[in-house]
């Protein structure tokens, strides 16, 4: 079966691309004979990485991809919203759309629905829904969204990072241990602050008002403050994670402009980007606490068995702490100062044990949710191959 996964830019986001990888584990989990091609804006990058095809995003080879593939997985990440910008949800629409004239099976996987403003684009989402084989979300509040647009049924799952394995203790030391960790520590996954305004440009072309960037210098000065707070209370380094290096994100310039700002910049340091999945998560599976910015930050470290305290921005970080229990260790972006951050990961230190215990307890559920996103997929494919074999 032929198999083609148009989702996120993995390449730009290193939580993108621990949905891919775990969504490629679970294809061949669930189906050994399975060919994957991947629709990239970097295709010989997401081979090299991930050991399968990839196509161009845009121009003739994905539309070839297209052809040939017997079904299509539009997931996971959050791609049904345009707040990041309105072409941003028309340009899936688009391909997808193009997948169903062409007859062509096409799976909702894992997907996150976030907000959509517009007439018409809240009218063409629903007709692109209405269109597809099976729907699965990620979390509730998706499911909440999707059916207020679409009548067609869906099911709640789980992400599929969740089904990524851990590296070794050993790999995840070694990492440590190049990066100058040698004690207890504490990982933050940063974000520049600021919020999607739902333009016609693009995130990385939008321009930043003077407001902003002094937003996001008061914020950069609250992180490095908890940071410090951490350094002289527990005792313990401080390991900074740029979910999304460079690009629009520049989640590695944040970082490094915590540091600067710092007391206790000697305790900082600055984990190289792009490990494999499994290796990134078994890092963040050793912090004595995470605090994430980033949404798959908290979905790795608690998938690894990490304390983890969120910062949530578009729902999607205060989604996955309400999943796991965990609702009272989340604060929305617009609510962090300061003192409100040292207090976040206060009671995140504190309640360690409770927290370790209750992610213990969803984990195997959100495991197999996460796998069972697959199993639909494929049995979506397999009846179609044999309808179209019968009717030949």
């Amino acid at each position: 079966m032929r198999v083609l996964i148009w989702g996120s830019d993995s390449w730009a986001n290193q939580g993108d691309d621990a949905i891919l990888a775990g969504t490629i584990a679970s294809l061949r989990s669930a189906g050994p004979q399975v060919e994957i091609t991947v629709a990239s804006a970097c295709p010989q990058w997401t081979e090299r990485r991930h050991g399968v095809r990839a196509a161009r995003r845009v121009g003739a080879t994905v539309v070839a991809a297209l052809w040939r593939a017997d079904i299509v997985l539009w997931g996971g990440g959050q791609m049904l919203q345009n707040e990041s910008s309105k072409p941003f949800l028309w340009f899936h629409l688009t391909f997808i759309s193009l997948a169903l004239a062409l007859r062509k099976p096409v799976v909702c996987y894992a997907q996150g629905a976030g907000e959509i403003s517009g007439r018409f684009s809240r009218w063409w989402t629903a007709k692109v829904l209405n269109g597809l084989t099976p729907i699965t979300v990620r979390d509730e509040p998706s499911a909440g969204r999707l059916a207020e647009l679409c009548t067609r049924p869906f099911q709640v799952t789980a992400d599929p990072s969740f089904v990524l394995e851990p590296a070794t203790p050993d790999e995840a030391g070694a990492v440590l241990r190049s990066t100058g960790i040698a004690r207890h520590f504490i990982a933050i996954a940063v974000r520049r602050w600021g919020h999607y305004r739902g333009g016609w440009l693009p995130v990385r072309w939008q321009r930043r008002t003077g407001s902003d960037s002094e937003q996001h210098d008061r914020f950069c000065a609250a992180v490095a403050g908890a940071a410090d707070a951490a350094v002289e209370r527990w005792g313990v380094d401080v390991l900074l994670v740029a979910m999304c290096p460079g690009g629009d994100q520049g989640d590695d310039a944040v970082a490094a402009q915590v540091v600067t700002q710092m007391r206790h910049p000697e305790a900082a340091y600055l984990l190289a980007p792009w490990l494999a999945p499994g290796v990134l998560k078994a890092v963040l599976g050793r912090a004595e606490l995470v605090l994430a910015m980033r949404t798959h930050a908290a979905m790795l470290a608690a998938g690894a068995g990490a304390p983890v305290v969120s910062i949530s921005y578009q729902g999607k970080g205060r989604a996955l702490m309400e999943r796991l229990g965990l609702e009272g260790f989340v604060r929305t972006i617009e609510e962090v100062d300061g003192a409100s951050l040292v207090r976040l990961i206060e009671a995140g230190w504190e309640n360690r044990p409770s927290i370790r215990a209750r992610t213990a307890r969803m984990l195997p559920e959100l495991r197999r949710l996460a796998r069972l996103n697959a199993e639909i997929a494929l049995k979506v494919g397999q009846r179609c191959a044999s309808a179209a074999t019968t009717g030949r």
